[in-house]
């Protein structure tokens, strides 16, 4: 008896799948549910069903062991949840440092982050730049009072070149 192999709380699933299978005269559906081995231990397999050659009686089940996917998709999670926490706690550490902090993508110059500290220093909140050419909004000038050009901010000089800029206000 297949049931035998199935375990019980997935019996109605399964009796359902069938019946949909034979009655609803559905070519085929699939589902997820757990099988248990000789140890009783679970194994997740998924379930294809489908009607077996046009008799209303019969159907023809095709199971797929998923323990390898199970196990891959908790490896991925348990590897997000720790990639999540690390960032989480590298913006507290930005957030906290006592220096300005600007973060933009490469190679747009989108600005991803910026701590209290480059607030303060700028003198105005973070604004949203999707891209170096919208840094004007800073407002930044030259000692003789002209605007920097989108290009020549600091980050876009960096982002564009590669060139280091050190101590420039």
């Amino acid at each position: 008896n297949l049931f035998d192999f199935v375990a019980p709380e997935f019996h109605d699933h399964c009796r359902g799948l069938i019946t949909t299978v034979i009655t609803e005269r559905t070519a085929a559906t699939q589902a997820e549910c757990a099988l248990r081995g000789k140890d009783g231990r679970g194994i997740p397999v998924e379930v294809s069903a489908a009607r077996f050659g046009g008799n209303d009686q019969f159907a023809q089940l095709v199971l797929h062991d998923l323990t390898g996917r199970k196990q891959a998709e908790a490896e991925r999670e348990r590897w997000s949840r720790q990639i999540e926490s690390e960032r989480d706690r590298l913006k507290q550490i930005l957030e906290q440092m006592p220096i300005g902090v600007i973060i933009a993508e490469a190679p747009s110059g989108r600005l991803v982050f910026h701590n209290i500290e480059a607030s303060r220093l700028l003198h105005r909140p973070f604004l949203v730049a999707e891209d170096y050419r919208e840094y004007p909004k800073y407002g930044a000038v030259r000692e003789d009072g002209r605007p920097y050009q989108a290009e020549e901010y600091p980050a876009a000089r960096s982002l564009m070149s590669g060139e280091i800029v050190k101590s420039e206000e």
